[in-house]
Formats: C-alpha cells, sequence, structure tokens
C-alpha cells in the first residue's frame, strides 16, 4: 500500500480532487454516518437524476446527468453514468460493475480510473420512489484528512421544491456540509442523458 506522510497526502488529495468530485476535508471520515437498513437492489434499479453533489476544484460540475442501475443477464449489476460532456456537448457514458451489495445499505463500484479496486458506495437514505442520497469516504493513510463524495439524486430529472427540500434536511441531519453542494443543470437536456 503506497503511503503518505503529511505533505504528500495534502498534495495527493489536492490532485485527486482536481479530477474528481470529491471534497478533501481536514478531517478524518465521520464515525457516524449510516446507511439505510434492508437495503433492497431491486427496489433501487432503473434512472436516476443527479440533484447536487461536491463539485471538481474547479468549480465544474456536470450537466444533464443520469444515474442508472441495472440487472444484467447473469444477475450480476452495474451502474451506468451517463451526462453531457463539459467540453465538446458530447454524451458520454460511464460503465462499472457494482459487487459486495449489502442490506445494509453498502455496496461497492468496481473499475474507476482513479480506483481500480473499487470504492464503497452507501445509500444514507431512500423511498425507492423518488429520492437517494449516496455518500462515500476515503480516509488518507494519516487519518488527517478525508474525501467525500455525496449525492442526492431523484427519479424525476427535475423535483419539486418541497421535494427537494425534504432531501436536504435529511442530507442535514446526516451531517452532510450542504454548503459545499452544487446542483447539476439538468435544464435542456437531450433524451438519452
Amino acid at each position: 500500500m503506497l503511503q503518505f506522510g503529511v505533505l504528500g497526502s495534502i498534495v495527493f488529495l489536492n490532485l485527486f480532487w482536481q479530477v474528481s468530485m470529491l471534497l478533501p476535508l481536514p478531517e478524518p471520515c465521520p464515525k457516524n454516518m449510516t446507511a439505510v437498513g434492508d437495503f433492497n437492489m431491486d427496489r433501487f434499479l432503473g434512472r436516476w437524476y443527479a440533484y447536487s453533489m461536491y463539485p471538481k476544484l474547479s468549480g465544474k460540475m456536470p450537466s444533464c446527468m443520469s444515474i442508472w442501475y441495472n440487472k444484467l443477464e447473469d444477475n450480476t449489476h452495474e451502474v451506468n453514468i451517463i451526462e453531457l460532456h463539459d467540453k465538446v456537448e458530447f454524451v458520454k457514458s460511464s460503465r462499472r460493475k457494482i459487487i459486495n451489495i449489502q442490506t445494509s445499505g453498502s455496496y461497492d463500484v468496481l473499475g474507476s480510473v482513479h480506483n481500480p479496486d473499487g470504492v464503497q458506495m452507501n445509500i444514507l437514505y431512500t423511498d425507492y420512489d423518488s429520492f437517494a442520497i449516496r455518500f462515500m469516504c476515503i480516509d488518507d493513510v494519516n487519518s488527517i484528512f478525508s474525501l467525500q463524495y455525496v449525492m442526492i439524486q431523484f427519479r424525476k430529472r427535475n423535483p419539486t421544491a418541497e421535494e427537494a427540500y425534504a432531501a436536504e434536511h435529511l442530507a442535514k441531519k446526516a451531517g452532510i456540509r450542504l454548503k459545499s453542494m452544487k446542483r447539476v443543470n439538468q435544464q435542456g437536456c437531450p433524451n438519452d442523458t
């Protein structure tokens, strides 16, 4: 395993944040984050739309992002993230295998460019029919910093203000830094996103 000193950790976290949607925080991962109990991946399958998430260092946010959870013919699962490319406005797609689905609300996503061994994603809240809050946190080896990922997502591309408020209230209750999150542009999106 690669180990960094304090300065190495700062450099690594800064570089990683520039290319990802992970927010570096000067604290270890929270110990009180709990995923939803009795998670049912079959009910979670289908299309979701990104509503808000942490931005990249550049401040850029994806546009027209949808997330498809699929069950394949061999009974395995995958997630397909579709969005408009931020520079040339073409639709890009990224498929990742999902393994180790737990009823506690966590699963592993494999094959990321930044972490080919995979990362554990947690569903903090979902009602399956309208919204979900996903959370991931990675501690650096010194437990000085952490990288956090949060997404609030809905089944509708543009939820009502009441739906958004209710989901944000639950995210805040879970300890999510709402002030650090930004909205994903879902206006004027092509049908294939």
